[in-house]
């Protein structure tokens, strides 16, 4: 369930409830960033996301005659063009008469989950044998981190393993991330006896720091490969991006006269340099120039704290504090603000 503003839970209590939860039998672990109705494949959200346009009965669908056709579509584009690739225009209307034999074959699972692997809609629904991978995956989609997640606990029923598919052919993502895939006929799981531990949005950014700390769980970990490669190239450099957006408003803040606009700009920094770190946890110079900005705004908890940051990642956080001033009085003169003395200490005021 979600957690209320006032009892967000720690890290520590977020893992026990998991292990609590899986404690008694044996266990599978998806992790989402956002809650969806059901637990339930790309494909089938997909398909319900679009269904709305279609006027023929729904409950005519078989959304495996849908799979049998993206599949074939697959085999032209791999270079195996099947014969009648194309079934018509409403190929998948079963008075149509089309019977398709729905078994998949040892070839086609493997298509399935080397769509899965390169982030194509199957009908396969991810799940892990670790629930520390789970609760990454809660946590790491960038467009959902004002959102709540969930990590879902589900027993491996009869049922349940009915529909699992082992990786025919493992590849370096699928073992690093200790891949099981389910594949329900219909799209989704339909079982109501499942688990869900919530992660709340405000714990996302913490818990993936302590993944990449103390588990060696990243981005770089978990997407071992060359297009997790691309894919880390791609938030690092909209990170920088974002990083010397805020650069640009600090440094115009400065040079701003006193009362025409700079704490304006120091708020739009921080807004920048709080995205560069939501898309990269580890970009520790954007923790020293955030908590730079903090200090221009009288926030000393969060300038305290981002200070903190940035030292423990081995940034030199007094040198570049004196790249604009020349020592805690100078600020202290040109601002007008006293900087408590603990955060003057670590900056050299000794």
């Amino acid at each position: 369930m979600p957690y209320s503003e006032n009892n967000v839970p720690i890290i520590d209590d977020i893992i026990d409830e998991i292990k609590d939860k899986s404690s008694n039998g044996e266990y599978i672990y998806r992790g989402e960033s956002k809650r969806h109705s059901k637990i339930s494949s790309t494909l089938y959200r997909e398909y319900i996301n679009i269904s709305e346009h279609i006027t023929h009965d729904l409950n005519i669908f078989d959304l495996r005659i849908l799979q049998k056709h993206m599949l074939k579509v697959v085999k032209k584009h791999i270079g195996e063009p099947p014969q009648d690739i194309y079934l018509g225009t409403h190929w998948f209307i079963h008075h149509s008469g089309l019977n398709p034999d729905l078994t998949l074959t040892t070839e086609e699972i493997e298509l399935l989950t080397q769509l899965q692997h390169f982030g194509g809609d199957t009908n396969l629904i991810d799940f892990t044998t670790d629930f520390l991978i789970a609760v990454f995956f809660a946590c790491s989609d960038l467009c959902s981190l004002g959102e709540d997640g969930r990590v879902i606990v589900l027993e491996k029923t009869d049922k349940i393993k009915k529909m699992m598919i082992p990786p025919q052919n493992p590849q370096h993502r699928v073992i690093a991330q200790k891949s099981v895939f389910l594949h329900p006929p219909n799209g989704f799981i339909d079982v109501s006896d499942y688990k869900e531990v919530c992660i709340p949005s405000v714990r996302k950014l913490e818990l993936l720091k302590d993944l990449r700390r103390y588990h060696d769980i990243s981005a770089e970990t978990i997407y071992n490969d060359i297009h997790g490669f691309i894919r880390h190239r791609n938030i690092q450099m909209n990170a920088y991006v974002q990083f010397e957006l805020g650069l640009t408003c600090q440094y115009r803040a400065y040079q701003a006269e006193p009362n025409t606009g700079e704490l304006a700009d120091f708020l739009l920094a921080i807004e920048h340099y709080k995205q560069a770190i939501a898309l990269d946890p580890e970009f520790g110079v954007a923790y020293g120039n955030l908590a730079e900005c903090y200090l221009h705004i009288e926030r000393w908890d969060d300038a305290r704290k981002n200070f903190k940051t940035a030292k423990n990642m081995k940034i030199d956080i007094i040198s570049s504090f004196y790249t604009e001033y020349k020592n805690v009085a100078e600020f202290e003169e040109k601002t007008g603000l006293n900087m408590p003395p603990d955060i003057g200490e670590m900056l050299g005021n000794l």
